[in-house]
């Protein structure tokens, strides 16, 4: 199993290789990120009491943090060479608003290949409770969820890293998902909640600090299982998790 993994991402890395020198001997070099253009987009919370919202680009990186501005869902600014290609649809009525945000269509490759400098910031309120999705092919995500309240999280990667850092996070318990297909994966969590974190892993390893094992889990030191708590399913295709227990 493993020698057949490591040899469908040796195809994967080939192919992406020689699709990015024809584009690039067909187009040129895309210019340096300092003339990337900006953009920003705001959605209102305009009465909403909990929230939906996706975000969702093909390559590129994605920071997230909580706070933003009263009565401000979510506050994202744009670096990238095509900003216009990028979607928002907002749905939804009275107490509950879906938010979908997204980039360039992933079957887009010319644009995928030369954006991949996309960045996204984005700020999203703390002052309702929200589910959170994040969807991105190949780059870095880095969520810092301090000031943040979540129902639900969920973040997904086909290849590059992902950073969670709940050693900040005062919220509500919640259920969350990471999966990752290539490349490494870290979470922090504070080590005064009531939390497990469940990893299923294929090539790679898994480091800890501050958390207590039992097989597959990892838990906070004071864990208790007839408790409420936040429970996190962390699944690694290629890679390593880290997994940190912050004290306050």
């Amino acid at each position: 199993m493993v020698p057949l993994i490591l040899w469908l991402i040796a195809i994967t890395i080939v192919s992406f290789t020689i699709g990015f020198g024809i584009v690039i001997m067909t187009t040129g070099f895309p210019p340096s990120p300092g003339s990337f253009p900006t953009s920003e987009n705001s959605v209102p919370i305009d009465g909403a009491k909990e929230a939906g919202i996706s975000l969702s680009i093909g390559t590129g990186e994605i920071n997230i943090y909580g706070g933003t501005a009263e009565n401000v869902l979510i506050d994202k600014t744009t670096t990238s060479l095509s900003p216009a290609l990028e979607t928002t649809l907002v749905t939804g009525s009275g107490d509950r608003k879906f938010i979908s945000m997204t980039g360039p269509e992933q079957d887009n490759k010319t644009v995928l290949l030369l954006d991949s400098k996309r960045l996204w910031n984005a700020g999203i309120t703390g002052q309702i409770p929200v589910a959170l999705d994040v969807r991105l092919g190949a780059g870095h995500s880095t969520l810092n969820t301090g000031g943040l309240n979540f129902t639900a999280l969920a973040i997904h990667t086909g290849a590059g890293t992902t950073d969670l850092d709940l050693s900040g996070y005062h919220g509500s318990d919640f259920t969350g998902t990471i999966t990752n297909g290539f490349g490494d994966i870290s979470v922090r969590v504070p080590a005064g909640r009531n939390i497990r974190i469940t990893v299923l892993r294929g090539v790679g390893d898994i480091r800890t600090d501050g958390m207590k094992s039992d097989g597959d889990y990892y838990v906070t030191s004071g864990y208790i299982p007839s408790e409420p708590g936040t429970a996190l399913w962390v699944e690694q295709g290629v890679g390593t998790v880290r997994i940190v227990a912050v004290k306050s």
